[in-house]
């Protein structure tokens, strides 16, 4: 759920490809979830959340919303880790630096 540990951007998948390649993102990553079938991503980061996340292709969910982590299931279709928290060490992006990141993007502007 999240909170003040946890926070998630829903990403569209239109820009999920072009963040994942950020040379940025390369080098600091985050965990993604994905839940195959839905056009969208999301990437944890840690607390606080700047409010300029919201943007059409990115929205910033509000605290107390639960996400189903993998391997949980929305009907019979399993989320899924596009990064996984092994992957990154268990560290999360601080939020501020993800919309650093995202400001970076042409299209994000």
């Amino acid at each position: 759920m999240t909170g003040p540990t946890l926070g998630a951007v829903s990403v569209h998948e239109s820009l999920v490809e072009e963040i994942a390649g950020h040379p940025w993102f390369q080098t600091r990553p985050t965990p993604v979830l994905a839940i195959p079938g839905m056009p969208l991503a999301y990437f944890l980061v840690k607390p606080p959340c700047p409010l300029m996340l919201v943007r059409d292709e990115v929205r910033l969910l509000p605290d107390g919303t639960t996400l189903p982590l993998p391997p949980a299931a929305i009907g019979d279709t399993a989320a899924e880790w596009l990064v996984s928290p092994e992957e990154v060490g268990g560290v999360m992006l601080p939020g501020d630096e993800f919309e650093a990141l995202l400001g970076s993007l042409k299209v994000a502007a």
